[in-house]
């Protein structure tokens, strides 16, 4: 996973942190931009890119989206500890 993220950082936010973006809507459109050059560049050693890959093998497993939207039962304010756990009850589970 950090490489995926070492790759992303690389190819879509150091291009994009010297530019001025006056709005978030022109910053998206920018990383959407970046971001589709990423998924559509052949991987390394293969003659296929990610959104090939996605495209053929991935989206006919994905399941629709639900109709109903997801409803919150219940909501907690939390503060993350400096060892990175979360209280979620006064019991101390985490």
């Amino acid at each position: 996973m950090e490489g995926a993220v070492k790759i992303v950082y690389s190819r879509i936010y150091a291009p994009l942190r010297k530019q001025v973006y006056n709005s978030l809507t022109e910053l998206n459109a920018a990383i959407l931009i970046a971001l589709e050059a990423h998924n559509n560049q052949l991987l390394r050693g293969r003659n296929y890119s990610r959104r090939l890959q996605f495209e053929e093998i991935e989206r006919s497993a994905l399941a629709p989206l639900p109709i109903l939207h997801y409803e919150f039962k219940k909501q907690l304010h939390a503060t993350v500890m400096k060892n990175g756990h979360v209280c979620l009850s006064v019991d101390k589970h985490y």
